[in-house]
């Protein structure tokens, strides 16, 4: 079975829903916001830097995310655990 990576927009909403399923990745290239876990599990992000980092999500973990005047982050998710992965995110107005 193909990985799951799917980012949803709720009509009327200002907020994503993310599902990526095991071994399905994500690209992300955000601004100011601030990302919830829905489910656990573990993931790797690959930065435009060339960095990478593992993370372990519990539910409920937030993350807020703020950058200064014309800065951003350039990155992905891999799902590399063995379920689902879901988060919320919502983006910030400046």
């Amino acid at each position: 079975m193909p990985p799951i990576c799917v980012w949803t927009n709720e009509a009327n909403a200002a907020s994503s829903t993310l599902v990526t399923g095991p071994g399905g990745v994500l690209d992300f290239n955000f601004l100011d916001y601030f990302l919830t876990g829905i489910t656990g599990g573990n993931a790797r992000s690959h930065y435009a830097d060339g960095s990478a980092r593992e993370v372990s999500y519990t539910p409920r973990d937030t993350q807020h995310n703020v950058y200064g005047a014309g800065q951003f982050m350039i990155h992905d998710i891999e799902n590399i655990g063995l379920s689902r992965l879901r988060h919320r995110e919502v983006p910030r107005s400046r």
